[in-house]
């Protein structure tokens, strides 16, 4: 067990690599579409994705080592963890503190940062005025943060929906492609046998992010569409008003 840990650990930046490339292929094709222009370029979208997601996970790993270093200690000799009680009339509040504040943090900031990916392939802007054009997009009006909470939220539960439903119906599979990966695989028996169980579970997100992404982010593109227009209106009712 601990070894498939260090192996998934050691997989994990190269699985976040290739998600970002396949969201930003996508994610670059859809918003061009809908925008019926292409002033964007891939390497500023993937840009913008490795940069949203350092920035929108800082804040929440944070709030975690904090809680970690003020809640609990570690005997080296035995390498157990155990609760720390050097403050217990705050125990409660550093415990559950700086997780909350940073997911809240985190939250906010993914939700203001939701349409940088389409800013930077329909506007052509650098990664961080991508996310500044988005910030300015979605907090600028009362409305425009709630029609995007609107939209975001039922493209989430839909994409993960379809993942839960599609990696039940992979399941039954894993013994068939467990024995293959043994049979025809590599001759360590162990990294065959976890390639064996994790194929169901990489054909599920592949087969996931192609049903539900475009869609998705061609809604997104829309929205933007949407947001630039409001915000483009708001000057000229206010000097109509004023008139």
């Amino acid at each position: 067990m601990n070894s498939l840990w260090l192996i998934a650990l050691a997989c994990l930046p190269f699985l976040i690599l290739l998600l970002h490339l396949g969201c930003t292929v996508l994610h670059t094709a859809s918003a061009r579409a809908a925008a019926g222009r292409a002033p964007g370029r891939f390497r500023t979208v993937l840009g913008v994705y490795l940069l949203r997601g350092v920035c929108v996970w800082a804040p929440l790993v944070l709030g975690v080592l904090v809680e970690e270093y003020f809640t609990t200690t570690t005997f080296r000799e035995y390498t157990a963890i155990v609760p720390k009680w050097e403050y217990p009339n705050l125990f409660l509040l550093l415990r559950y503190g700086p997780p909350l504040l940073g997911l809240v943090a985190a939250l906010v900031l993914r939700l203001g940062w939701t349409l940088a990916p389409t800013v930077a392939a329909t506007e052509g802007l650098t990664p961080v005025a991508a996310l500044r054009r988005s910030w300015s997009l979605v907090w600028g009006r009362a409305a425009a943060w709630f029609r995007t909470v609107a939209v975001a939220l039922p493209l989430g539960g839909l994409t993960a929906g379809t993942y839960l439903l599609l990696h039940l119906a992979a399941r039954p599979l894993r013994p068939g492609t467990v024995a293959r990966f043994l049979t025809w695989g590599p001759d360590n028996t162990y990294a065959a046998y976890v390639a064996g169980l994790l194929a169901p579970i990489a054909f599920a997100l592949l087969l996931t992010g192609a049903l539900t992404l475009p869609p998705a982010y061609t809604t997104l593109a829309i929205l933007h569409q949407r947001l630039v227009l409001a915000r483009g209106r708001q000057p000229a009712d206010a000097a109509a008003t004023r008139m």
